[in-house]
């Protein structure tokens, strides 16, 4: 699922963002208060039960991190009612971020769900009618849902959580969820790893009737400004700061040269496999929210892919692309996209990696053996040199620092660079 990282101060600024542990909140001076307030994990949306593909390849459930710094999960237990479930070894979720639990990561059986982590039913599995999901760490609990027949919701349509009831208590209550609207993949609805469908302030039901269309603009239940005609779902999106097509995001659009800049490439993870373990990253330097889907990643000799996603990358945040999602063959890392090693492979030596969009290129970095080169180590642009020019200079980057899994690979996919 997609790993966000909000800007801290100005480019021209100190670059960083603090990581809080459930339990504490990052204090005004950059340290951590443990007496602080547990940091805002929230279950968020569930699959229980669908019908374009069987429960036990596609059903799902998401989790949202609804607080204002990055928390780190390591370790986190994921319980039904006879507390029965798993544990996820690495995780890691920015501000806004979202994280999805399926019983499959494969997109071609699992209905078209973008899976961030896979868990054995034989072990976890979701009631049609009924269960439980409970999120603990360190033996405290962060979350838990209790869902029964009184919870809307029909086969094929997920429970969605009220934007307005993202808390802990709140989504303990029936009331604060309907039923999901949108079609992803196969054909089942709901919004695995993106801004829930609206259902605050009207009925939850499906049907197409219009309650309360205050604006005449042919929306009522899902309407995000019932006063202003032309915000409604699917409404275009202008630069007006208002979130005018009611998805969550305020003045997104296409990507611009130098909107997105490429911040960490791993090119030759060791021990791990380069099939398995390579990644890399780019961040969102604009000062609106970018679309992504579209988006083209190519190599020096042309071949790449097309990016096929519903992601929108907020200012700041950071999104990690890489050629797998299963954390033990890519040693804990957590992509937000998951592309083929048949379609791009990072180079070890010399290689060139593009962004571009219908035809523009947007930033592009074209390293050698000026830059560091290091086995087992990424690529990390220094966080002062975040712009699509800075980036081409081999001086701005270092050797990444840091183990991110278990096999002794270093470097920060999903958070914020070192500096060099």
């Amino acid at each position: 699922m997609i790993a966000l990282l909000l800007l801290a101060c100005s480019m021209a600024g100190k670059w960083g963002e603090d990581t809080a542990v459930p339990g504490t909140e990052p204090d005004v001076d950059g340290d951590t208060d443990t007496e602080g307030a547990v940091v805002g994990v929230v279950i968020s949306e569930l699959m229980t039960n669908p019908d374009a593909v069987e429960d036990d390849l596609g059903e799902w459930f998401e989790v949202t991190n609804t607080g204002g710094t990055s928390v780190t999960l390591d370790g986190l237990e994921v319980r039904d009612d006879d507390d029965d479930g798993f544990t996820v070894s690495t995780l890691t979720l920015a501000p806004g971020a979202f994280a999805v639990f399926g019983a499959s990561a494969d997109t071609a059986v699992n209905g078209g769900a973008a899976v961030d982590h896979a868990y054995d039913v034989g072990i976890f599995k979701l009631g049609n009618d009924g269960g439980r999901v409970a999120l603990l760490l360190a033996g405290a609990e962060l979350d838990a849902v209790l869902y029964d027949a009184t919870f809307p919701g029909e086969k094929g349509q997920s429970l969605t959580l009220s934007a307005a009831a993202l808390d802990p208590a709140s989504n303990d209550d029936a009331g604060a969820w309907c039923a999901g609207t949108t079609a992803y993949g196969a054909g089942d609805r709901g919004t695995p790893g993106a801004t829930n469908d609206a259902c605050e302030g009207g009925d939850t039901d499906t049907d197409t009737d219009i309650d309360g269309d205050g604006d005449g603009d042919g929306f009522g239940d899902d309407d995000c400004d019932p006063e202003d005609p032309d915000a409604y779902p699917g409404a275009p999106e202008v630069e007006n700061g208002t979130d005018d097509d009611c998805d969550g995001h305020v003045d997104e659009r296409a990507p611009n040269e130098g909107d997105l800049v490429l911040t960490e490439i791993m090119k030759d993870p060791d021990p791990t496999p380069d099939e398995t373990g390579e990644w890399f990253e780019l961040t969102n330097v604009a000062d609106v929210a970018i679309e992504l889907d579209g988006l083209t990643v190519t190599d020096e000799g042309g071949t790449g892919f097309v990016l096929a996603t519903n992601d929108v990358l907020d200012p700041g945040a950071v999104y990690v692309l890489a050629v797998s999602a299963d954390t033990a063959l890519n040693d804990g890392v957590t992509p937000d996209y998951v592309y083929s090693v048949a379609d791009l492979r990072l180079g070890n030596g010399d290689e060139q990696l593009v962004l571009s969009f219908a035809g523009e290129t947007i930033d592009q970095v074209a390293y050698d053996e000026d830059f560091p080169d290091e086995a087992g180590k990424s690529l990390s642009l220094d966080p002062s040199a975040f712009t699509a020019a800075d980036n081409d200079d081999a001086e701005e980057w270092c050797e990444g620092d840091g183990d991110y899994g278990t096999e002794g690979n270093q470097g920060t996919p999903g958070e914020w660079n070192d500096e060099c």
